[in-house]
């Protein structure tokens, strides 16, 4: 994952990771980035999907889930696309992901896990 620090505080995140089928199927596509840091509640989280095999647009896959969770000392950001009609398709999708937040900081209280 890649950064760049903001004027305001903030920083912005940005990355591109190939899609693989998850279990659900290939109707279906998902992948997960780690951000290095904690951010704050509510970032803002920006999401394009690059079909690199589709033809003529007959593969259209749509944003189902996007889910941006603390996990350990990082933030974990899931992103999952599907077929709006089920339909098993094949070929390559790519993920394009931009987030802007707060870095979340540690308290000493919360570092001790008093």
């Amino acid at each position: 994952m890649k950064s760049a620090p903001l004027g305001n505080g903030d920083v912005l995140y940005y990355d591109r990771m190939l899609m693989p089928i998850p279990q659900g199927g290939p109707s279906v596509r998902q992948c997960t980035f780690w951000i290095t840091t904690l951010l704050e509640p509510d970032p803002v989280v920006q999401v394009t999907i690059d079909p690199a095999d589709a033809i003529g647009g007959t593969q259209v896959m749509g944003i189902y889930g996007i889910v941006v969770v603390p996990n350990g000392n990082q933030t974990e950001v899931v992103i999952s696309i599907q077929t709006p009609t089920r339909q098993e398709v094949s070929g390559r999708y790519f993920c394009n992901l931009t987030v802007i937040g707060t870095p979340k900081t540690v308290t000493t209280q919360e570092s001790s896990g008093e």
